[in-house]
């Protein structure tokens, strides 16, 4: 069974998905979110020093779990081709989840220290799968001369 402190924390996490998935980041409140985890802005600032850094960690746990499912997909026993129609409906279905709000405040803020993390973050996720893609070439799964 989960311990007190876990569970509010995972409440913290689902409510901060919830509402910046539907408003962005930027419209949310750390009021709103506490309201929506049912939980008091001290519990808040106990496991997180600012709005910034829930996005943050929440972005973490998505790219984290993205990874992990990628990974999987890559070493499991399936034709490459498999794979890839696998991983395009992934994608396809994660921008389902976010909303359009979410997703252009995310890359359309040069400035925030949330597109920096992101940018950071993206680049050093897409070295693995540029790898991957670069392992399939070597095989004959998919065609040299795509970039």
């Amino acid at each position: 069974m989960k311990s007190d402190k876990s569970r509010k924390y995972d409440q913290i996490m689902a409510a901060a998905r919830k509402l910046f998935f539907r408003y962005g980041i930027r419209k949310v409140t750390v009021e709103e979110i506490c309201a929506e985890a049912n939980v008091s802005k001290m519990t808040f600032y106990k496991f997180f020093p600012n709005k910034t850094k829930l996005a943050e960690t929440m972005l973490t746990d998505i790219f984290d779990e993205s990874e992990r499912l990628f990974r999987e997909l890559m070493d499991a026993d399936m034709p490459f081709s498999e794979k890839m129609q696998i991983l395009v409906q992934r994608k396809l279905d994660t921008g389902k989840d976010a909303g359009m709000q979410f997703i252009a405040e995310l890359y359309q803020t040069s400035h925030s220290e949330i597109s920096v993390f992101l940018r950071t973050n993206v680049r050093e996720r897409m070295k693995n799968t540029i790898k991957e893609f670069a392992k399939a070439q070597e095989k004959g799964w998919m065609r040299k001369d795509i970039k």
